[in-house]
């Protein structure tokens, strides 16, 4: 064996940045989260979640070519702070959920909530990874899952506060002449705004991440 191979089997595995995670399966697990959400059973929606939260949590990791401790998993994948624990809570949990679905439309807040939390995790783990985690061990510990589940959690609630400093959407290229009606471009316009509103919470979310992340001293330098 060279001492070249030598030295490069003793020194610690490290990690070159990966791609983004793939939108497409993190969208059909988070919808996998809103259907848990919406299941009418006690206790069966917070296991399924927790099992979705541990999937996210591994295919995001996967994916930047990190591994996760069987405790970093668990830091990671369990319920955000507040969330009722124990067979007690979540079984009034459960109840007032109930009442809540008979309220016609408020019916739809469990299982949207459901699924913003799991996209939330998947998007905002995978920005720690490419943007704001040191590039070093490929293994994640339970130490550095907590404090990045701390993270999110104070991030998703950072992302409603008005006064957050978001940067703007990248310019889009237009056409060189608009040749569109009044009511065509009216229409257009209404629906591209919608259709603009996942990439803004997106943003708003990194940005929230960001600041949290950087005032707990979170990341490269941390």
């Amino acid at each position: 064996m060279t001492s070249e191979t030598t030295r490069s089997t003793s020194q610690p595995a490290t990690l070159a940045r990966g791609p983004a995670a793939m939108p497409g399966r993190l969208a059909t697990l988070a919808l996998l989260g809103g259907f848990a959400g919406a299941l009418p059973l006690p206790l069966v929606p917070a296991a399924l979640l927790r099992r979705v939260r541990g999937v996210v949590v591994h295919e995001v990791a996967s994916r930047h070519g990190l591994s996760l401790t069987d405790e970093a998993r668990a830091a990671l994948a369990d319920p955000p702070e507040g969330t009722p624990r124990g067979a007690l809570l979540s079984t009034v949990f459960f109840a007032v959920r109930r009442i809540v679905g008979r309220l016609g439309a408020l019916g739809v807040l469990p299982p949207l909530a459901a699924w913003g939390e799991v996209a939330s995790l998947g998007l905002l783990l995978d920005h720690y990874f490419a943007n704001v985690r040191a590039v070093g061990l490929v293994r994640v510990d339970a130490v550095e899952a907590k404090r990045v589940r701390s993270a999110i959690d104070a991030a998703v609630a950072r992302a409603l506060s008005p006064s957050l400093d978001v940067p703007a959407a990248p310019a889009q290229a237009e056409a060189p002449e608009d040749l569109r009606d009044d009511a065509t471009r009216l229409t257009d316009t209404v629906l591209l705004a919608v259709a603009s509103v996942p990439s803004h919470a997106r943003r708003r979310l990194e940005a929230a991440f960001d600041a949290v992340a950087a005032r707990a001293g979170l990341g490269r330098d941390g």
